[in-house]
């Protein structure tokens, strides 16, 4: 992820890559999930709260910065035909986890994109939102929306711990289940 210009990737979220579906929702969500098949605690709430930072300037004077919550906005959206399906983040990744049973199954497809400058974090909503909403429909999907605020990284230089913080690479993070959702024989 870059911090100007435009970023989009898609890839395939596969077994074959060693990739969990449940991990890569609950990282995108900034929840905590289950996978069901291995038992692994997949746990990224700390994406959802502040975090304070303690940082020391060029001079030696220490100084503290909140960094807002990395995870802003999350939905799950499933298509228009599905009616008014519930389904829970948890169920249903694990769900596709253990309906593909090939190792090399695809799970899922995820759209990385950085939104462009200028636009509130309502309009960021609208806009995910709507494009997820049109996956769903057309593809008969359940679409996993999660909206990221600007990354801080930290990382070490030396002996010294340097972090950087990024204002401009708000994104979202689309993931698409390999699987439709179908009627069933009720409807």
């Amino acid at each position: 992820m870059n911090n100007k210009g435009f970023h989009l990737a898609v890839s395939a979220v596969s077994k074959a890559k060693n990739h969990s579906v449940v991990a890569k929702s609950a990282y995108n969500s900034g929840s905590k999930l289950v996978d069901e098949q291995s038992g692994v605690v997949h746990d990224y709430t700390s994406k959802a709260k502040d975090k304070i930072l303690n940082l020391v300037d060029s001079d030696g004077t220490k100084y503290t910065q909140v960094v807002e919550k990395n995870v802003v906005h999350t939905a799950l959206l499933t298509p228009t035909i599905a009616g008014d399906l519930a389904v829970t983040r948890e169920g249903f990744w694990n769900d596709i986890e253990r309906i593909e049973t090939r190792k090399n199954a695809q799970l899922g497809t995820e759209i990385d994109v950085m939104f462009p400058d200028g636009i509130t974090a309502d309009q960021r909503i609208v806009l995910a939102e709507r494009y997820a909403q049109t996956l769903s429909d057309r593809y008969n999907v359940l679409v996993d929306v999660a909206i990221h605020r600007p990354h801080s990284h930290e990382k070490h230089v030396g002996e010294v711990e340097v972090v950087e913080l990024t204002s401009r690479n708000f994104h979202a993070h689309i993931l698409l289940s390999s699987r439709e959702i179908v009627a069933d024989v009720e409807g």
